[in-house]
């Protein structure tokens, strides 16, 4: 007969086995250790080269093992030294879990749009479009999540304005695209905004380098 203390016990060693430092790490994990190497940096610990190093282990790391590494040595905190956190099971930070829901859901909508389509008959193929509107939001929330990893200062503000533009061109291109598949684009008209996009990112490059050269 089991002892009413087992239930416990086995609760205790499932989360033990969680706690594991060779547990694999979510992104939320490496987010919060590149945070702390920014604190670190921020208070002169780390130099440039240092942080860019151990940034680029960071992002790299698949598991909690590797990013302790990285910080095993920088005390946060007052003089406590920072861990990965625990991954319990079943755990994961809400908002991973919502982009999860989110890109589920997006995924289910553009079959069942697929399907309806199939069944509908031939013609224009509609769906591209609803496709397109899904897509949009999580395209640009991955792009910018990898840019924002990037340390603060002129690098990831300049990252940060490449990715919009890369983005926002290829949304023009996409929908020049989708009306030339309908036969309603006569010319290609993306250029335009292409050529307002890289006048923006020249004179942004412009006023950068001369911002550098005064310091």
């Amino acid at each position: 007969m089991a002892h009413p203390n087992d239930a416990g016990s086995d609760r205790r060693e499932s989360v033990g086995m969680a706690n594991s430092p060779a547990t694999l790490a979510a992104d939320s994990d490496r987010e919060l250790t590149v945070e702390v190497l920014r604190e670190q940096h921020l208070t002169g610990r780390l130099d440039n080269d240092e942080f860019e190093r151990r940034l680029e282990r960071c992002l790299a790391a698949t598991s909690h093992t590797e990013l302790h590494a990285i910080t095993a040595d920088l005390p946060t905190q007052g003089n406590r030294r920072w861990t990965p956190p625990v991954a319990y099971p079943g755990g994961r930070t809400t908002l991973r879990g919502t982009r999860r829901v989110v890109r589920n859901l997006a995924g289910v909508i553009a079959i069942l749009l697929l399907a309806i389509w199939g069944l509908t008959g031939d013609g224009y193929f509609w769906p591209a479009w609803a496709w397109f509107g899904l897509g949009v939001p999580l395209a640009l929330d991955a792009s910018l999540r990898r840019a924002w990893r990037r340390p603060r200062g002129a690098k990831r503000r300049a990252l940060v304005l490449w990715t919009l533009l890369g983005f926002f061109q290829g949304v023009c291109v996409t929908v020049w695209v989708l009306t030339a598949m309908n036969g309603s684009a006569t010319s290609f008209w993306p250029v335009w905004p292409l050529l307002g996009f890289a006048t923006i990112a020249g004179t942004y490059r412009a006023f950068g380098s001369a911002s550098g050269g005064r310091r």
